[in-house]
């Protein structure tokens, strides 16, 4: 797996050696984001809070009890389509806590719908 952060850098494939991959504490190699399943099993368990913050594409992770990692960052990049569309139904369910009860910045792939007129 090569690391979307590391191919939004200009760096995969580039001059740049690094090792593609997770380490054994199921991090990125590249950019340091916890494994995506591990995330998303963080959120499925309703046992993450995740820290707002003003970037689109990281979150910062806590977690109540730990499943790999206690706490670590997470790059949106890393999430697959599916995946991306589950984090979009768990939020839609409040199914986790936001540290600022609400992101300051959406996530890159949510958008909000258009309030309509009336």
């Amino acid at each position: 797996m090569t690391c979307p952060v590391a191919a939004s850098d200009g760096i995969a494939g580039g001059t740049f050696k690094f090792v593609d991959g997770f380490d054994k504490s199921r991090c990125c190699r590249y950019c340091g984001s916890l494994h995506p399943d591990d995330f998303m099993a963080h959120l499925e368990t309703g046992e993450a809070k995740l820290g707002a913050t003003d970037k689109a594409y990281k979150v910062y992770v806590e977690t109540m009890r730990s499943i790999r990692n206690p706490m670590g960052k997470f790059y949106f990049e890393h999430l697959s389509d599916a995946q991306q569309d589950r984090f979009v139904e768990l939020f839609n369910a409040k199914r986790f806590e936001i540290d600022a009860g609400r992101f300051y910045v959406l996530p890159f792939f949510i958008q909000r719908k258009p309030k309509e007129s009336t």
